[in-house]
């Protein structure tokens, strides 16, 4: 099923930069990925005549970024994965963390937030997530602290450090286990955050991206399967 005019406008999505060719040899699938690039034409909507190579292409990322560590889990309970990457200091991905629960409870959705950064200090926010996703508390930590660090934007990272201690270089490491590989792909294509993408069915070509804030109904019409 052809899903290409199903995808969102970009604009709003905040810019990551593009890496130098030694970080970029970080990420997997650039050759696939890159066609990604070619669905982001015209305002967002597909205009090439291979709509279903376009879309495996989507359905490949999905497989990436559902096998990349550090995810964070909202409503694991739900059976429809959406994969969600973002930089904490995104204005975009904190208005689209508002919005996580009307997504979950009424279209089923399992949200899945992979941190990564484009500045120094939210790669520091970040690395505390991985902080909190390593401790003791695991999960239920790490979904504390990003409600605390995305829904108050004023927090800074002084603060963090003073109640939680400074991330440690493993904590740092541990973050580029998947945030070079999604900073990789996204600066390649010129993509910022958040980069959502999700099934919408069971085949390869039901599958879609969204690059930038989605209204919430926009989930709705897609996650009807």
């Amino acid at each position: 099923m052809n899903r290409s005019s199903n995808l969102s406008t970009i604009g709003d999505g905040a810019k990551v930069p593009v890496l130098s060719d030694e970080d970029a040899k970080l990420s997997r699938d650039l050759e696939v990925l890159s066609k990604v690039a070619e669905m982001i034409e015209a305002g967002g909507v597909a205009v090439t005549s291979s709509p279903d190579s376009q879309e495996t292409a989507i359905d490949t990322l999905i497989g990436d970024m559902s096998g990349l560590p550090n995810q964070i889990i909202f409503h694991s309970e739900n059976k429809k994965p959406v994969y969600i990457a973002f930089d904490p200091m995104c204005m975009h991905c904190q208005k689209l963390f508002a919005d996580q629960e009307q997504i979950a409870t009424r279209f089923g959705a399992r949200l899945v937030w992979i941190p990564t950064y484009s500045t120094g200090d939210s790669q520091t926010y970040s690395a505390h997530l991985i902080k909190a996703l390593n401790s003791k508390g695991g999960m239920a930590t790490a979904r504390d602290l990003m409600a605390m660090i995305m829904g108050n934007p004023t927090i800074d990272v002084a603060l963090l450090n003073s109640l939680f201690g400074e991330p440690s270089e493993r904590d740092f490491a541990r973050l580029e286990e998947s945030a070079a590989y999604l900073r990789a792909m996204m600066g390649r294509e010129e993509l910022g955050t958040p980069l959502v993408a999700f099934k919408t069915g069971p085949a390869p070509e039901d599958s879609t991206l969204f690059n930038g804030y989605a209204p919430i109904e926009d989930f709705g019409s897609l996650l009807n399967y």
